[in-house]
């Protein structure tokens, strides 16, 4: 399967195990088998993407995700319905949203996004007593 994805790749996601409706499941670790959800490329073909704008490296990374598809998953962005995403996102009792500018390059020294959480996340607390069981 890596033989799918360009040399020298970096990515920027999340290892997650999806349940019967596609949604992270914490419990499901170890039962199920996992898939990468990855937010952004940074580095292809030893090419360091960074300088270019969200947009373009979201262009790019679409393609890569769909050669692995499968084990490589990626978010798509809805542009200007941010509202209405975060209560759709609260209604399947998933963690939160990421808002992000498209037009940024990445540059975790100048961070422009927001992590938008739901606070009556069901899962919150299983993960945090996960990970803590995991120290």
């Amino acid at each position: 399967m890596l033989d799918l994805l360009p040399a020298d790749l970096l990515l920027d996601g999340k290892t997650v195990v999806l349940d019967d409706a596609g949604r992270p499941l914490l419990l499901l670790f170890g039962h199920r088998r996992p898939t990468y959800v990855a937010f952004d490329l940074l580095i292809a073909d030893g090419v360091d993407l960074r300088p270019l704008a969200l947009s373009e490296r979201k262009a790019k990374l679409v393609q890569i995700a769909n050669r692995a598809e499968g084990w490589i998953a990626h978010t798509n962005g809805v542009v200007g319905e941010g509202r209405a995403l975060y209560r759709t996102v609260v209604d399947a009792d998933l963690e939160g949203i990421v808002a992000k500018n498209l037009a940024d390059a990445y540059n975790p020294k100048q961070t422009r996004w927001h992590k938008i959480l739901n606070r009556h996340y069901g899962q919150r607390q299983e993960r945090a007593e996960w990970f803590r069981e995991r120290r």
